[in-house]
């Protein structure tokens, strides 16, 4: 459970899909990605449009995406054309960790408000979470992702 200003907020973190059922997908508010389209495949939200997969643009049109890399290695070509906030660590700075944990909790804070607003309703239920994609990345529906990310400065 996170505190926030607007009181307190529970967050799910997965590194799986696979459990989500039908009613979480809409729950789920945030997604890091290793930027590979193919760790989208078989996703629910594909499924339930009658097509066997979702694209990564649609995936970030529903959520908040997150890539977290080392700042001196280049964002992907591929997350670029996404929309999903680049999460920059140093490697010899780590006391800026704090910092960028901060700005992710606030970009997730934010995205929730302004694009779930049904999530702050209900504290009780915890929403989705932050998990990856199959195959690895993370999502998250209302629930915690600093584990998930420490590090150095969100750039676009």
């Amino acid at each position: 459970e996170r505190q926030t200003t607007a009181g307190p907020r529970r967050y799910h973190i997965m590194d799986s899909t696979d459990k989500l059922q039908p009613g979480d997908w809409d729950k789920v508010v945030a997604i890091f990605t290793h930027g590979a389209d193919w760790q989208f495949k078989g996703w629910r939200w594909g499924r339930a449009a009658g097509r066997p997969d979702i694209t990564p643009v649609e995936v970030f049109d529903r959520t908040r995406g997150f890539f977290l890399h080392y700042e001196d290695e280049p964002v992907p070509p591929s997350v670029r054309r996404w929309r999903v906030d680049a999460l920059g660590v140093s490697r010899s700075q780590r006391h800026l960790d704090t910092g960028l944990v901060a700005r992710f909790w606030q970009t997730v804070d934010e995205f929730v408000s302004l694009k779930k607003p049904f999530l702050m309703r209900d504290t009780s239920r915890p929403s989705a979470g932050v998990a990856p994609a199959p195959g690895g990345s993370s999502s998250a529906s209302s629930s915690s992702a600093a584990s998930a990310a420490s590090a150095g400065g969100v750039r676009r």
